[in-house]
């Protein structure tokens, strides 16, 4: 049976207070979850966007390190999909 480890990391964005919750399977990530305050995604002015997908960037980078692996998001901008690759820090 494989060992299984949720990363968990708050912050907050406004008035809104997220988590972000990564699931490793054998030191792998096999998924990644954010839960609201409100149990809903807010609608977030562009600054507050700004703030969530650095904060959110940030944890992502120390799951990456810990890791030893790249961690790819995807957003979605204009009716765009995005990606950002996320590299361990050397």
């Amino acid at each position: 049976m494989s060992a299984v480890r949720t990363i968990r990391r708050a912050f907050t964005v406004g008035k809104h207070r997220a988590t972000l919750s990564v699931q490793l399977v054998a030191g792998v990530p096999a998924g990644v979850q954010v839960a609201w305050d409100q149990g809903y995604p807010p609608r977030l002015s562009s600054a507050d966007l700004v703030r969530y997908r650095r904060l959110r960037n940030a944890i992502l980078q120390s799951v990456a390190n810990e890791i030893r692996g790249a961690v790819v998001v995807v957003d979605a901008d204009d009716g765009r999909l995005v990606p950002t690759v996320i590299e361990p820090t050397p």
